[in-house]
């Protein structure tokens, strides 16, 4: 008796430690993949690492979007707008930062947004960003796109 209740002890175990888990299918949703790329002077930028944070005000909330590639130096662009509002003109800061120096938007820089709601920022951007405390120090920014679900 006592062998047949230790083989089906351990038969039991054999079978509960063969069962997985990692089925691909644990009910959680995976997470969003972001695209965040552009060309910054006609080289090729990927935003490997995408993050978004709310502020919450009393009367609307505003989005910090921090994209960033890893390495050295690190390379990073800052977007801030206003939640749920794709109207022009609701981007109301864009930074790209490389090798320690910041561009900062200037009148010809534009993002247009195409969606900006359901926890979801889709859109294009292009145009000249200027280090503010040189002016004339200017980079040119193309084929920008974003498609964030945070």
């Amino acid at each position: 008796m006592k062998k047949i209740i230790l083989f089906l002890a351990f038969l039991s175990l054999g079978i509960f430690l063969s069962c997985s888990s990692d089925d691909g299918n644990s009910g959680e949703s995976p997470a969003p993949q972001n695209t965040f790329t552009t060309k910054i002077n006609g080289v090729q930028k990927n935003f490997s690492n995408v993050q978004v944070v709310p502020v919450v005000y009393p009367d609307y909330t505003d989005l910090d979007v921090t994209a960033t590639i890893a390495g050295s130096p690190p390379t990073t662009l800052v977007m801030s707008l206003e939640k749920d509002n794709a109207e022009a003109g609701s981007v109301y800061y864009f930074a790209y930062t490389e090798n320690d120096i910041s561009y900062e938007s200037t009148e010809t820089f534009s993002v247009i947004l195409t969606q900006n709601s359901d926890n979801k920022l889709k859109g294009t951007f292009s145009g000249t960003l200027a280090d503010p405390d040189d002016p004339m120090n200017t980079i040119t920014v193309t084929d920008g796109v974003f498609d964030i679900k945070y």
